[in-house]
């Protein structure tokens, strides 16, 4: 059962501050992004491979008109790109995958999956419709040469490189192309 909860601003150092429920009923929420520019809140439901974007309201944190941005397969860790794509890890299928906000089309923008990991990622979106667990499916022949499962990444701007980050010891960095 996941949820995500709301902690209101402290009014002074002795307030008890009581968590709000804002969106429950939720298969294993993980990554989100507040979008204050066009007040929205996206949210990864990992186990549901989609993510999820509300209207926020960024004054009182109410979130309002739920609805399915993107499906990909478990979405985990995600980070607004300064051209305004929503990019988002994807562990099952080892690689980050650019959200256009305004067309909702989906590309990879960085590509780790081995074929066992491609194999992997079949079987996991099978078992998702299902209703069934793929924790057992990601692994070190999912992983390929990765320091530890894909997770999320560090943007940068136009001309600075970004970092993929993974439940290793290390960041990989991605230099932008020479045109």
């Amino acid at each position: 059962d996941g949820a995500v909860y709301r902690l209101p601003p402290r009014t002074s150092d002795f307030e008890k501050q009581t968590p709000t429920l804002v969106v429950g009923d939720l298969n294993f929420a993980n990554g989100f992004y507040i979008d204050e520019q066009r007040n929205k809140f996206y949210l990864s439901e990992t186990l549901a491979n989609r993510v999820l974007v509300f209207d926020l309201d960024v004054s009182s944190g109410i979130l309002s008109n739920r609805e399915v941005l993107a499906t990909i397969p478990s979405p985990d860790n995600m980070d607004l790109r300064y051209d305004g794509a929503l990019w988002v890890a994807s562990p099952l299928s080892n690689q980050i995958r650019r959200v256009d906000l305004d067309t909702r089309a989906v590309d990879v923008v960085f590509d780790a999956q081995t074929e066992l990991g491609a194999i992997a990622l079949a079987q996991g979106m099978r078992r998702v419709e299902a209703g069934e667990g793929i924790v057992d499916l990601l692994g070190p022949d999912t992983i390929g040469g990765m320091p530890g499962l894909l997770t999320g990444m560090i943007l940068g701007g136009e001309r600075d490189p970004f970092y993929v980050a993974n439940l290793g010891a290390a960041l990989i960095k991605v230099s932008p192309a020479v045109e």
